[in-house]
């Protein structure tokens, strides 16, 4: 097992390692708005699994919604342990005689089984396929495969988005797939393009369940392990986008100006070098003291004095559009945090636009729709708001600390629980 310590083939296989990092890249998708902000329409088609949207804070859940689409505080570092024979209840060291079967045609079973969204046949087709004796690339690719349903599963669990018959609880499934990652890094660090796939996913994996050092140490591995590997620019910029999850604007600025300096003569890696200015524009409202909001109405009526009432509070705050469909599909998860955060004193606050030309249903009828139990909702017809907090998509979520202070800005998939849970405690 991979512990964090703080401050210290052939075409088929590139082919499906392709398919998973498109996956967790779509992480953190956001529904895009050109008529906000300085750079909104710069930032556009950042991604090419966004397709027409743009991510609006993050490479941030790195990773999620389509993973069809393309096919992905101080310096955190990670030591290696000897390869788990088993996790999870999955046995990695068997080496069963295939017989018959050809052990790739049986990996391409599971694929098409997880592409069709059926988790559930497609985790025992691979569960048998790690066990058979196959040359390593193979092996590796089963192990892959396996870790990336499980990614998937949690993934549409969290979104509430499961078909028929299928059901997995979230945390669970994204903490096997984390630790299936890692058993494929350490198994078969030989297998390059695999190895580093892996450590890049366990790092999403650890993003999505609010784990920002977990993640960053992994993406770290990633990036610095494998220096041949074609997956170290966007494991740097998740190093950027952990680092801010972190509530450490320098490192994620250092990762940025890194990612810049690094590849951003690249053609290939240009969208990303406009993902990369979108963060650092967003950062520049880290440390500030968040701006007054201007709200027609509040729709609980319970602020009548706006976040001034609030100081002293943890406060997240959610810019959401009623037409948004990556908004309705982070809901289910905004409805889990609020449920579990505000019981240890979180506060949630909703702000909407009204009279967007996308919006769909009034926000009233949208909230109680979803089962989203915003403490309130600022009702803001023409998004007054949006330019003071540098929103250029949707879900876009801002932390506020007990002193009105923003320290965090980013996409709501990244939200992180390492930087509630630490100041919960200032």
């Amino acid at each position: 097992m991979i512990r964090t310590i703080s401050p210290p083939r052939a075409s088929w296989s590139t082919l499906r390692t392709t398919c998973v990092l498109a996956g967790a890249l779509a992480l953190g998708t956001s529904c895009s708005d050109p008529g906000t902000g300085p750079q909104a329409s710069a930032n556009a088609d950042i991604d090419a699994t966004d397709d027409a949207t743009d991510d609006a804070t993050d490479d941030a859940t790195d990773d999620a919604t389509d993973i069809d689409a393309n096919r992905s505080t101080a310096e955190t570092r990670v030591e290696r342990e000897a390869p788990p024979a088993e996790v999870r209840g999955f046995v990695l060291d068997a080496r069963v005689a295939p017989g018959t079967d050809d052990p790739a045609k049986v990996v391409e079973e599971g694929i098409s089984l997880q592409r069709q969204g059926k988790y559930g046949r497609a985790i025992e087709v691979l569960r048998r396929a790690v066990t058979l004796d196959a040359p390593d690339n193979v092996r590796a690719q089963a192990l892959l495969e396996l870790a990336e349903t499980h990614f998937r599963r949690g993934q549409e669990a969290l979104e509430e988005r499961l078909g028929p018959g299928e059901n997995a609880e979230p945390e669970e499934a994204l903490r096997t797939a984390a630790e299936l990652f890692e058993a494929a890094l350490i198994r078969y660090p030989g297998e390059t393009e695999t190895a580093s796939l892996a450590a890049y996913m366990a790092g999403s994996s650890y993003l999505v369940l609010g784990d920002q050092r977990t993640a960053l140490a992994f993406y770290t591995k990633s990036y610095e392990d494998f220096p041949t590997s074609s997956h170290r620019p966007k494991a740097l910029l998740r190093r950027g986008v952990s680092s801010a999850g972190l509530g450490d604007e320098k490192a994620a600025r250092k990762f940025y100006d890194r990612f810049r300096s690094e590849f951003g003569s690249r053609p290939d890696q240009q969208a990303t070098v406009r993902k990369v200015n979108k963060y650092v524009y967003e950062l520049g409202l880290v440390d500030k003291k968040a701006p007054a909001l201007s709200c027609e109405r509040w729709m609980r009526g319970r602020l009548a004095n706006g976040l001034a009432e609030l100081e002293g509070e943890v406060v997240v705050l959610v810019f959401f559009m009623t037409g948004c469909g990556h908004c309705k599909n982070e809901m289910p998860k905004i409805r889990r945090d609020i449920e579990s955060w505000s019981e240890r004193g979180v506060v949630f606050l909703g702000s909407s636009d009204p009279r967007h030309p996308e919006a769909q249903t009034p926000i009233d009828v949208y909230v109680e729709t979803n089962d989203v139990p915003f403490f309130d909702v600022c009702v803001d017809p023409g998004g007054q708001n949006e330019a003071p907090y540098r929103v250029q998509g949707y879900p876009a979520s801002v932390i506020i600390d007990r002193k009105g202070v923003v320290r965090w800005r980013g996409h709501y998939a990244f939200l992180s629980y390492t930087l509630l849970d630490a100041l919960l405690e200032e």
